[in-house]
């Protein structure tokens, strides 16, 4: 899948935003904005084929990095494929009664999870992401109106950096709000 392809909004979707921006730097804008909440969220989104692995613990529950699951392909244990388990496919996990035993067990678990990003026609991907992305794009558009794939520019005596996609920006809390819910909290 073509990293244009991970987008969390779309360029239809963001002109209603920003109606005097250039598609150019818009797309770019996007590809930033989502980039951004995915290293926020410190998950997968995009709907896809995965594998985990893990060590053992002795909690029932096990998991996965990318949610909702839509189908789980294979779990082993030491190499050995079990089918003992219960999927909660909504909030991501595993649940095993005998639990994922101790620290030296090897758990493997292939599946398919995430969401169908905007772009496609089977979209899923809840809105408030959506949001979230179209309210950082604007943010950063309102914020750094000069060209941001510049790395360095001087003229005279001055001299300005703008980030790149490698330098991502700061999330502002009213996004963070947006997209508390689909970043994993564990304690």
């Amino acid at each position: 899948m073509a990293l244009a392809d991970l987008k969390l909004t779309t360029l239809d979707r963001l002109n209603i935003a920003l109606a005097e921006s250039d598609p150019e730097d818009a797309e770019f804008l996007i590809s930033v904005a989502s980039e951004v909440i995915k290293n926020e969220l410190n998950r997968g989104i995009e709907k896809k084929e995965r594998q985990e692995d893990y060590e053992g613990n002795s909690g029932r529950r096990l998991y996965l990095n990318s949610w909702p699951i839509d189908e789980i392909l294979e779990v082993e244990i030491n190499g050995e494929t079990i089918t003992d388990y219960k999927v909660n496919k909504k909030r991501g996990y595993l649940e095993r009664s005998s639990g994922w035993r101790n620290s030296e067990t090897t758990i493997t678990i292939k599946y398919v999870g995430g969401f169908v990003l905007p772009g496609d026609e089977n979209r899923d991907l809840p809105q408030p992401l959506e949001m979230a992305c179209i309210l950082l794009v604007q943010n950063l558009y309102n914020n750094q109106l000069a060209d941001m794939r510049v790395q360095r520019e001087t003229r005279g005596g001055l001299s300005k950096t703008y980030f790149s996609a490698d330098d991502l920006p700061r999330v502002p809390k009213t996004i963070k709000l947006l997209i508390a819910k689909y970043k994993r909290q564990l304690v």
